[in-house]
């Protein structure tokens, strides 16, 4: 792999670090993916280096019950305020946002519980900077409670 082309792959695996002294590679796609979701599920103050780094939806987490297309056109250009600012290998970046709900089934003390969860679809494209090949990014988290799949 080219070293130019590529990341470190996420989670950080140290045994292969101690055995190779560097870290495992992976292609620049799935490092640019990796990073949207670091963004995506990163508070702003969370990251002492930049208290700007991170996504404006934890502000508002909570904020759910509440949701409409107000809210969600302006989570999708938040993010996509944040992506411009952070991720500079890709170009022409646009982000689409929609809300839905899903059954989440639990079992507890034999019981099977079934709850209906809101889950915000976050879909990015756009150009991979150094190839203008295009770059696709679909993810989906769970809002109040947190949580991604």
């Amino acid at each position: 792999m080219d070293p130019l082309q590529t990341g470190i792959r996420l989670p950080l695996n140290c045994t292969y670090f101690l055995k190779h002294l560097s870290f495992e590679r992976c292609s620049q796609e799935e490092s640019i993916a990796w990073h949207i979701r670091l963004l995506i599920t990163t508070s702003y103050g969370e990251c002492a280096f930049d208290p700007d780094f991170g996504c404006e939806i934890w502000e508002h987490e909570f904020e759910h019950a509440q949701v409409s297309r107000i809210w969600v056109d302006k989570m999708a250009m938040q993010m996509q305020t944040v992506l411009e600012k952070y991720e500079k290998r890709l170009l022409k970046t646009t982000v689409k946002a929609t809300v839905g709900e899903e059954e989440m089934r639990n079992e507890v003390n034999g019981n099977d519980l079934v709850r209906l969860q809101k889950s915000l679809h976050i879909n990015v494209k756009g150009f991979i900077a150094a190839t203008n090949e295009p770059f696709y990014f679909n993810d989906k988290i769970y809002l109040s409670p947190f949580a991604t799949e």
